[in-house]
């Protein structure tokens, strides 16, 4: 909760001021828990993001089948509420929502194309919405689009695979200078005096974590568009 937070952090702020008896460190707390939580919600999306991904063959799937069947395209849809995932599921039901709202699911399948997060995602509601309002085999060309998503799936699964070694050395580096100097303290607690306590050494320490969340942000960037 926000008020255990508060309290986790000002008791982590009075720990530092009492190991160094400098206040002016006791601020730091407060940065490295907002880019905790900007880490760790930019991973958790990142995570959503390509469950979702692959969960776009399964509904391709769904609706193909079920229009060969003989279901409406409602209908498909309403029956892929069971053969998708959670992420899926929630896109979906969100179509069908907006459809009984008022309107025509073509128009839905669009809007819902239009909000889509995913380029697979939304080619899969344009294509389908188009073919609904025009007129078209809407199982012959799933087939043929989900040959293509399967495709893009397999190569950023590869280029994820691929990067992994990467993005680990890169945590690995970014961690070695937090990982030293909790090491020295241990070992030699004398030997940080001059950088905690003085306005010098806090200035050099300012820098130093500044270069290294700096190098981190830009290792993820690159890292990132490769994958």
């Amino acid at each position: 909760s926000p008020r255990w937070r508060a309290i986790s952090i000002a008791a982590c702020s009075l720990i530092l001021v009492l190991l160094t008896g400098n206040p002016m460190l006791s601020l730091l707390p407060w940065p490295a828990l907002w880019v905790a939580r900007r880490l760790y919600g930019h991973r958790r999306k990142e995570s959503v993001r390509r469950r979702k991904e692959e969960q776009v063959l399964e509904l391709i799937d769904s609706l193909s089948q079920s229009l060969r069947s003989g279901l409406s395209l409602q209908q498909s849809l309403q029956a892929g509420l069971e053969d998708v995932g959670p992420e899926m599921r929630l896109e979906i039901q969100g179509i069908l929502d907006d459809f009984r709202m008022g309107g025509s699911l073509d128009e839905s399948l669009l809007r819902a194309a239009e909000a889509a997060d995913i380029p697979s995602l939304r080619l899969v509601f344009l294509v389908t919405g188009l073919l609904h309002a025009k007129g078209g085999d809407i199982p012959r060309i799933l087939d043929r689009l989900r040959r293509r998503v399967a495709e893009g799936v397999e190569l950023r699964r590869e280029l994820r695979s691929l990067t992994a070694q990467s993005r680990a050395s890169g945590y690995l580096v970014s961690a070695l200078p937090a990982a030293f100097l909790a090491l020295q303290a241990l070992l030699n607690p004398r030997s940080l005096h001059p950088l905690l306590s003085s306005s010098t050494g806090n200035l050099i320490l300012l820098a130093a974590l500044s270069l290294n969340a700096a190098a981190f942000v830009i290792m993820r960037k690159l890292l990132s568009q490769e994958a």
